[in-house]
């Protein structure tokens, strides 16, 4: 379970800095942005915490404070890295970097889940053949336990 939901972290975090990134190289206002990549996230949390984000940008709030407040949503690492683009104006290659790095730690991982499951389901796959065999043999034992 604390493998998925790293997962699903991973690819929100990829999917909305791909996003922003893209639209802010676009040259779209910021909040416009913002906005935008609120709408299309596909998880409430992040959805919420971005159009929430996209409203304290637009009363003169740095994006940092705002995504610094949930850093179950957005780690340290993440809202460090915005604030240094914010800083010195590139935020939009902070945000592409991040998209990258994310989408690379994503493929890993589910390069790495496939080889761990495989032997899961060779075990589950033994323990149904053994469970079939078992149900096979043991009437047959029984008749010829009964003949004797």
């Amino acid at each position: 379970m604390f493998v998925i939901n790293g997962i699903i972290k991973k690819i929100n975090l990829a999917r909305f800095a791909r996003i922003l990134s893209s639209l802010l190289k676009s040259g779209v206002p910021i909040v416009q942005g913002l906005e935008v990549s609120a709408d299309s996230m596909g998880n409430v949390l992040y959805k919420d915490l971005i159009a929430q984000a996209a409203v304290n940008v637009k009363l003169g709030k740095p994006l940092t404070e705002s995504l610094g407040k949930n850093s179950r949503l957005f780690p340290v690492i993440v809202v460090q890295m915005l604030e240094v683009g914010e800083e010195s104006g590139t935020t939009e290659e902070m945000l592409g970097q991040l998209a990258d790095h994310y989408e690379d730690e994503v493929d890993n991982t589910l390069k790495n889940l496939s080889s761990i499951i495989e032997p899961l389901l060779l075990l589950v796959i033994g323990g149904v053949v053994g469970v079939l065999a078992m149900a096979l043999i043991a009437p047959i034992y029984q008749v010829t336990q009964n003949i004797n």
